[in-house]
């Protein structure tokens, strides 16, 4: 009955937003680490914790690195 419900607001949540949509909320969303008592949710934050710089200005092996975590 899990797996219904799942599908069912899964669905739902597929006719409201574009898959782009979702994906940018998601690594909006994502812990990526600890500094200190703060925890580094999402890309953005993960970027300017680790690197000092916005996702845009990420190299290619920086941004495979936050993947990675």
């Amino acid at each position: 009955m899990r797996k219904v419900h799942e599908a069912i607001l899964a669905f739902m949540v597929e006719l409201r937003y574009s898959k782009d949509q979702i994906l940018e909320y998601y690594l909006n969303q994502i812990y990526l680490g600890q500094r200190g008592s703060w925890s580094i949710c999402g890309v953005e934050e993960a970027a300017l914790y680790y690197f000092n710089k916005h996702v845009g200005e990420l190299t290619t092996p920086e941004a495979a690195l936050i993947a990675g975590i």
